[in-house]
């Protein structure tokens, strides 16, 4: 289903995100990265309102110039991420940890069900997942100040 050179990505008045294909009707779609930190511009899959696969672009760079930025505009809303600069506080009760944090998008407090829920991606860099499902960054552990690194340590 590899058609990059045939497809254009567009916004409509509505502010839709759509698909157009040749002759056939435009229709809306979500992208969704398969490979969201190995491979952030390939391998994108393109679902429609029933989250069926519409068709799948391996490499963002095949797509013309408009679409491609289409493209990086409505994923950079679906995968808006917080990167955690600085951690105020963890406080543990009853197994869920209750972080006060200063992220590149402003102080967060939130809450996450356990330390299995802070993830080892690579040195240095970790994922922490709260109890909602939203996704907080730490690219490079030791970009933290000593005092974010001691509160955090218990919990890797």
């Amino acid at each position: 289903m590899r058609d990059e050179g045939t497809i254009r990505l567009a916004y409509d008045v509505m502010g839709r995100f759509l698909l157009h294909r040749g002759a056939e009707p435009p229709i809306p779609v979500r992208p969704v990265r398969l490979f969201p930190l190995s491979d952030p511009e390939g391998y994108i899959l393109l679902l429609d309102h029933e989250e069926k696969e519409v068709t799948l672009i391996r490499n963002m760079k095949e797509l013309d110039p408009a679409s491609r930025q289409a493209l990086r505009q409505e994923l950079e809303t679906a995968y808006i991420v917080p990167e955690v600069l600085c951690i105020e506080s963890i406080e543990e009760e009853f197994g869920v940890l209750h972080f006060v944090a200063h992220t590149d998008r402003g102080p967060r407090r939130f809450d996450v069900r356990g330390r299995g829920e802070i993830q080892f991606v690579r040195p240095g860099y970790y994922i922490i997942r709260d109890i909602d499902g939203n996704r907080f960054d730490i690219p490079n552990l030791f970009a933290l100040d000593a005092r974010s690194l001691a509160l955090l340590d218990p919990y890797l």
